[in-house]
């Protein structure tokens, strides 16, 4: 599905602003936004997926750090219950880009969206029982910015060195193909063209088997950005550099590591 985005002011559509493009795929949507012009903002814009009415809100998908100077944006995202909220693709109405600067641009999918989404002013959906989750799409822009804000302690699955297998991006298409998308992500085919290798990881719990695929990296502020961006929200450091205690203690700027995805089975 392909949707024009607009850029739109006190609710009147203006001009074309790019195209958003959604491939849907089992229980996954990926999501790729290609915007005309060059963000050039001082301030980081915010994707939105808007939940229509009764319960209009804005689902925090992604963000784009202003130095971020790529036209073309993907982000992957669960259709069943999106952003671990409690709606599902078929409650949204549109996705929208809001800037803290105050630009507001916007592709719709339905006949009559509802006023908050043409104007902007909608809500950002928090869960009742709201308490910082990473690992969540569910992020506040005050904590982003702030010195202060806890790094993300990594909830991808510890495993065993024998799990661990490093892998070309080629090898991808010997995955199912539900994955085959991950070739075309800009995160992970950035990251594999800086250090020549991914990880392939396999955990078992409860006697089933998850995989996830790792791109090497350095943790860093605006990593973290682009990370949760193209959809690697986990950050582990190399089992080398890791605390011996094991107490889980949040990652050190500057540590390499691998930023994490679950594979789709």
């Amino acid at each position: 599905m392909i949707t024009y985005l607009y850029e739109y002011k006190n609710g009147k559509k203006g001009e074309c602003a790019g195209f958003l493009k959604l491939d849907l795929r089992g229980c996954s949507c990926h999501i790729r936004l290609n915007m005309q012009q060059k963000i050039d903002y001082e301030d980081n814009a915010y994707l939105y997926f808007v939940i229509r009415k009764p319960d209009v809100c804005g689902l925090l998908i992604g963000e784009i750090p202003p130095d971020y100077d790529n036209q073309n944006v993907f982000r992957t995202v669960k259709t069943d219950s999106v952003c671990e909220s409690p709606f599902s693709f078929d409650d949204v109405e549109g996705m929208a880009v809001k800037y803290n600067s105050g630009q507001y641009l916007a592709g719709c999918w339905i006949e009559s969206p509802s006023e908050e989404f043409l104007y902007g002013t909608f809500e950002k959906w928090t869960p009742a029982s709201a308490s910082p989750d990473l690992d969540s799409c569910e992020l506040d822009a005050a904590d982003t910015d702030s010195d202060l804000s806890p790094a993300p302690v990594s909830t991808a699955p510890s495993a065993d060195p024998a799990s661990l297998k490093r892998i070309d991006i080629s090898d991808i298409r010997n995955l199912s193909k539900r994955n085959w998308h991950l070739c075309n992500n800009s995160f992970l085919v950035h990251g594999f063209f800086n250090y020549h290798y991914l990880i392939l990881k396999s955990v078992s719990e409860n006697g089933a088997e998850k995989k996830y695929i790792g791109v090497p990296g350095i943790y860093a502020r605006a990593e973290k950005a682009m990370a949760l961006l193209f959809g690697f929200p986990d950050f582990e450091e190399e089992r080398a550099n890791q605390m011996p205690n094991g107490t889980g203690s949040a990652p050190s700027d500057g540590v390499f590591g691998y930023w994490y995805c679950q594979l789709d089975s």
